[in-house]
């Protein structure tokens, strides 16, 4: 709906993660059948970075209960 960048899926394939330009992590469930439905997205936390919709910026643990979100060290534009 807001849009996105950087998803990751799941290890169990059922939620699908990604952020926002905004900064905010976001998630979805995801059920695949005849057709492919999705929850609402809903917000997990915001992130303390300027997201860039090339790079991959976070990673999410096997168990998907923590994530790392890596930081900006330079405030200068985003080559």
């Amino acid at each position: 709906a807001g849009g996105g960048c950087q998803p990751l899926w799941s290890n169990h394939g059922k939620e699908l993660s990604y952020l926002t330009l905004s900064g905010k992590m976001m998630a979805v469930d995801v059920k695949a059948g005849a057709a492919i439905e999705t929850s609402l997205p809903r917000e997990l936390f915001a992130v303390p970075l300027r997201v860039d919709p090339i790079l991959s910026q976070y990673a999410v643990t096997a168990d998907g209960r923590k994530f790392f979100v890596l930081e900006s060290l330079d405030e200068g534009p985003i080559p």
